[in-house]
């Protein structure tokens, strides 16, 4: 064979028309560093898309006010969960930094149910590691990312880590019929991010006053309470508009940044009329492990953790509000 100039060793390169003339109807992706799209990729499946990668971002030459469209039925967003194990062997992109975000920008997802796992990020700023010393890699964000489910949307345990993240530097729009937690899971969602370096010379990671994370309902009427306990929900941003429901049934919702952080504190928190924020168990009834001898319980194989009602996080539990100016409008439900 003859060498061809665009093939580079580590990349990979797949197009919409190469799947659509496949017949395809679910596309699983792997990437241990970067999934990088370029401006105008429009992708819609029958059945399934799972994508797993180190960071998702716009790719080299996409500029500003590219859109990205993808839907599927089903779509399953992961981080990867292999670490390189020296600098030649599977190095992997690392996010030190805010990642520039291409000006007005925008990628949306659409789906049917929605998962996310894993530590799960938009844009690429930072080093990898490789035997000459790090590679500075940078894939500009999306100014705007829209998660769309009709049904729910869901933050599964993390299978290695202490919890599952979803992090873009831009504005975030989620809209479904409900988002919440799988059982015990630890799930955080930040949304608004600018770097800057302070007076000593260090770079900081703050929140941007000028970004937000809204949430939004899909579909009439009260979804039925999810399959879930003791779990724990927090949305983090300089300005979260709640007018969705956000569930987290005998566990935790924490809008807003943690006491003690006061430099990242939310700015605005707002729960609009019609939304629901709630981590009320009224209604559940499930399987939830069992007991062989009546001594121990035992759940998911494990010995089931003996909390107070409500959860472990932020004291008992509950539904936590956190920020300078928090608005509660009429007909806005907190249970």
């Amino acid at each position: 064979g003859q060498a061809d100039a665009a093939l580079a060793y580590g990349h990979a390169r797949i197009g919409v028309d190469r799947i659509e003339a496949g017949g395809f109807d679910s596309l699983s992706l792997l990437v241990n560093g970067v999934i990088a799209f370029e401006d105008g990729v429009n992708l819609r499946l029958g059945q399934g898309l799972r994508m797993t990668a180190g960071s998702f971002s716009l790719a080299q030459g996409s500029g500003d006010g590219s859109q990205v469209r993808l839907a599927a039925p089903y779509v399953r967003l992961g981080g990867n969960t292999g670490l390189g194990r020296d600098k030649h062997i599977l190095p992997i992109p690392v996010n030190t930094r805010v990642p520039r975000l291409a000006a007005g920008s925008d990628l949306r997802i659409e789906s049917s149910v929605l998962d996310v796992i894993e530590t799960v990020a938009f844009g690429t700023a930072g080093p990898q590691p490789e035997l000459q010393g790090n590679v500075q890699v940078e894939r500009d964000g999306f100014e705007r990312l829209e998660l769309r489910s009709q049904g729910d949307l869901r933050l599964l345990a993390s299978l290695v880590r202490d919890r599952t993240s979803l992090e873009t530097a831009g504005d975030l729009v989620l809209a479904a019929s409900q988002i919440y937690p799988a059982t015990g899971a630890r799930a955080e969602i930040r949304a608004g991010k600018r770097g800057q370096v302070d007076t000593w010379g260090n770079y900081q990671n703050l929140y941007d006053p000028a970004r937000s994370l809204r949430v939004e309902r899909i579909g009439e009427g009260e979804p039925a309470v999810p399959y879930s306990a003791f779990g724990s929900l927090q949305l983090m941003s300089a300005n979260i508009d709640q007018g969705g429901v956000l569930r987290a049934p005998l566990g935790s919702v924490v809008l807003g940044r943690p006491e003690g952080q006061a430099d990242d504190v939310a700015s605005t928190v707002r729960l609009r009329a019609g939304s629901i924020t709630s981590t009320s168990g009224a209604g559940l009834a499930m399987p939830y492990g069992g007991t062989k001898d009546g001594l121990t319980y035992v759940h998911n194989g494990t010995d089931a953790g003996y909390v107070g009602l409500g959860g472990s996080g932020m004291a008992f539990g509950g539904v936590t509000l956190l920020g300078e100016r928090i608005d509660v409008q009429g007909g806005a439900l907190i249970d």
